[in-house]
C-alpha cells in the first residue's frame, strides 16, 4: 500500500486557533520555499520544508513545526550565509536557515495540518500552514 499526498498550500493567518500571537515589535523576517517537497515511499514518507527566518534586531530566532494539535518540535537550524549576505544590516544570525524533514509515515489516513512558525521569545510568526490529505490506494 502507498500513501499519496495531495498538497493544498494555504496561508492561514488565524493565529488564535494556534495559540499564536503577534506583538507590536514585528521584527521577524522569513521566507519559505513556495512548494514543500517530499518523497512518498512506503516506510519513508516525509515532507521537506526549507527556508530562513531572522530577527531584524539581532534576537535569536528558532523555527518550529507542529502536526495537527501535537507537540511543538524545533526545526534543526542550518547556516545560511546567503541570507546574511543578502541582508547585511538586518541579519546577524548565521544559522537562520532550516531544511526540515518531517516524517509522515506514521500518520493515519485522512487530512492533517502542518504548522511551521518562527519564534524569537517575544514574537511568533506563522510562516506556513499546509493541509495534506493522505489516502490509501490498493
Amino acid at each position: 500500500m502507498k500513501k499519496i499526498v495531495s498538497l493544498l498550500i494555504c496561508f492561514i493567518m488565524i493565529f488564535s486557533s494556534l495559540g499564536i500571537s503577534s506583538f507590536a515589535a514585528d521584527t521577524i523576517k522569513y521566507s519559505v520555499d513556495a512548494k514543500p517537497q517530499g518523497s512518498y515511499k512506503l516506510g519513508e514518507d516525509k515532507l521537506n520544508i526549507k527556508g530562513w527566518a531572522f530577527d531584524t534586531k539581532g534576537v535569536t530566532v528558532r523555527c518550529y513545526y507542529r502536526i495537527d494539535n501535537g507537540a511543538e518540535v524545533m526545526a534543526t537550524p542550518v547556516v545560511r550565509n546567503d541570507v546574511v549576505s543578502a541582508f547585511p544590516s538586518q541579519c546577524s544570525q548565521t544559522d537562520c536557515g532550516f531544511d526540515q524533514y518531517i516524517s509522515v509515515d506514521n500518520l493515519s489516513f485522512g487530512t492533517h495540518k502542518f504548522y511551521f512558525y518562527a519564534k524569537n521569545g517575544k514574537e511568533t510568526k506563522l510562516a506556513k500552514a499546509i493541509q495534506n490529505k493522505y489516502d490509501e490506494i490498493p
